[in-house]
């Protein structure tokens, strides 16, 4: 597995919190691997290059579409891998969705 934070060039400080990115081509060989996300107040744009993630719900999971606006979250997030993970995304600071996405941060929660 290989994860990368890096922080944003200087044109988006302050709009950008980190951009990173995670590859890992045995990441579904194990079929008990699940990340939580935990809130943490931020937005994120993600864009899966790799086989999109599924989330766990108690109902079921759905796989992720390509690229994601994640938004604030009330709870944690379960995702579970479906096949090689590559994933590059920014961290909004939790101010930057209504400028960056023209949308009040609340509809992206």
């Amino acid at each position: 597995m290989r994860f990368l934070e890096l922080p944003p060039p200087p044109v988006l400080a302050g709009l950008v919190r980190c951009l990173w990115l995670l590859e890992d081509d045995a990441a579904s060989a194990d079929p008990g691997l699940e990340e939580r996300v935990l809130p943490d107040g931020c937005v994120e744009l993600v864009v899966h290059h790799g086989t999109p993630m599924r989330r766990v719900e108690p109902d079921g999971a759905t796989r992720q579409p390509r690229a994601v606006v994640g938004g604030q979250l009330r709870t944690a997030l379960r995702l579970r891998p479906d096949g090689p993970l590559g994933i590059v995304a920014a961290r909004l600071e939790p101010w930057a969705a209504a400028r960056v996405l023209r949308e009040p941060a609340d509809a992206f929660t």
